[in-house]
């Protein structure tokens, strides 16, 4: 028989690969069993979609996080993502939990022709006159048709 420790924390980049931002699924609030009065707001549940597990994750959040106003479709991250594993009737089941959902900040992919061309630029720039008019410094002798400085 394995144990598990009561949560396993992750590494979502291996784990579930690229996030997509599905909205949220529901709220799960705490509520009295005797009354059936139900109390306050216990947890978010986001529909995340996972690429490297290939189906919708159920991701909890705190219900003292504000809810997410995330676009449908952007791309996330999870924040410090942790699982807890269950029996459930048989089957092995988990539960996921995040300090956050963030929007995902991608890297703006380098064009190495442009900076190649950027630094061309420069050196063109550096051996450039910097004066206005430099051809003002100059003077055509037009006897002997060369240029001399006064």
């Amino acid at each position: 028989m394995v144990k598990f420790k009561s949560e396993l924390v992750i590494d979502s980049k291996a784990t579930f690969g690229e996030l997509e931002f599905m909205g949220l699924g529901r709220e799960h609030y705490d509520y009295d069993e005797a009354t059936g009065e139900i109390k306050e707001l216990e947890r978010r549940s986001y529909d995340i979609l996972s690429s490297a597990q290939g189906t919708l994750l159920e991701i909890n959040l705190d219900a003292a996080i504000p809810e997410l106003e995330i676009p449908v479709s952007s791309i996330v991250e999870l924040v410090n993502p942790s699982v807890r594993m269950f029996n459930a009737s048989g089957q092995a089941k988990s539960y996921i939990t995040a300090d956050q959902i963030k929007p995902a900040i991608k890297p703006i992919p380098i064009n190495p022709q442009a900076i190649s061309t950027a630094k061309q630029d420069e050196s063109v720039t550096k051996t450039m006159p910097t004066k206005p008019n430099a051809a003002d410094d100059v003077k055509l002798n037009h006897g002997t048709n060369k240029i001399t400085k006064p």
